[in-house]
């Protein structure tokens, strides 16, 4: 007979709420970062195992509010304990519950919403007795069924979740398709992923309240389409010349052998060579992806190098580096070569 279980995942900012969602249904549903109040609204997850398809409900961080955006947020949260079967709430090995952890176990004892205490972050613990500190409190709150303790980051213990989860598990059809992981649209999950990488790397640029909104989009016929190019200086033409062979780090041949495209240890450039880029071998890390056939290499003259920094510095106000205006020159041939064939190509060079 299938089953099915809602499950609303509650508990402070970044407890790993959203981290523990996405190690459950093993796909990204829910954007995470070290920002409080990453998400926003309510994520649905969805893993069906068997003849159980369990539903988790990934809620906003229950905090204080200070915006309008924070009590929606905090209103999604302690919405969401109404409408499922079971409950788990994060806690962090560590410290005291604030006011608004208080208020969502006196919330979860109220509508007598069967709950299961989750210790996260066991990876962050001192002591070992120190576990049994936090089990022993939570238990005498006298609202939690069970009390477990995993490690999403260390991925421990956290498979044991869906055999806790079972009991709570309603007799009846599954409500989504057994191979779907969320019932969020599509273009919700890019507008999700999209934020999240700006709250990641812009930082102070842009404000944490910001919204993305996803007006169209369109999928590529060709989906492998990306051309990785390494670029090197025809003085120093490793990858295009060497041999891919295990070879010393230095010429004094001290250091423990590597396998890379090598020109040789002993390998001295031409005295006149000033552009950078000076070693006789490349990383073995880039070594092995232009060897499996993942990216392609080519090599510069010095001369076309400093012509194509002069101009960059002359249009965009920068100087460049010499080892960086390799790159430079090669992303203003392949510009040249998409006007000349009318083409059109987002080029990215560093």
């Amino acid at each position: 007979m299938t089953s099915s279980v809602f499950v609303a995942l509650v508990g402070r900012p970044n407890v790993g709420k959203s981290s523990l969602t996405n190690r459950l249904v093993g796909e990204k549903v829910a954007i995470v970062t070290s920002k409080p109040q990453t998400t926003r609204t309510r994520i649905t997850g969805i893993v069906t195992r068997d003849e159980v398809q369990y539903v988790l409900l990934d809620t906003p961080g229950i905090h204080r509010p200070r915006t309008r955006l924070g009590e929606r947020m905090g209103k999604a949260a302690t919405d969401s304990i109404a409408e499922v079967d079971a409950a788990l709430m994060l806690f962090e090995p560590y410290g005291e519950l604030n006011e608004s952890e208080e208020q969502m176990v006196a919330d979860l004892k109220a509508k007598r919403v069967p709950a299961i205490a989750v210790i996260n972050k066991t990876d962050t613990l001192k002591k070992p007795e120190d576990l049994e500190l936090r089990r022993r409190q939570l238990e005498q709150l006298g609202v939690f069924e069970k009390v477990i303790a995993v490690s999403v980051k260390a991925d421990e213990h956290c498979e044991e979740l869906f055999d806790l989860l079972v009991p709570y598990a309603v007799e009846g059809p599954h409500y989504f398709p057994d191979d779907a992981y969320t019932d969020m649209p599509e273009k919700a999950l890019v507008a999700e992923v999209l934020r999240e990488k700006m709250l990641l790397h812009l930082r102070d640029e842009i404000p944490h309240g910001i919204a993305v909104t996803v007006e169209r989009f369109k999928e590529r016929e060709d989906k492998n389409n990306i051309d990785f190019l390494a670029v090197e200086p025809a003085s120093c033409p490793s990858l295009t010349r060497g041999k891919y062979a295990y070879d010393f780090c230095d010429s004094a041949r001290i250091t423990p052998l590597a396998k890379m495209y090598t020109l040789g240890c002993g390998f001295m450039p031409s005295p006149n060579h000033a552009g950078g880029l000076r070693y006789h071998g490349m990383s073995p890390v880039l070594s092995k992806l232009y060897h499996d056939g993942h990216m392609r290499a080519t090599s510069v003259e010095q001369t076309k190098v400093f012509e194509a920094a002069v101009k960059f510095a002359r249009c965009e106000g920068i100087l460049p580096a010499p080892e960086s205006s390799h790159a430079i020159a090669v992303a203003m041939d392949e510009a040249v070569k998409c006007r000349e064939e009318g083409k059109k190509k987002v080029i990215l060079f560093g």
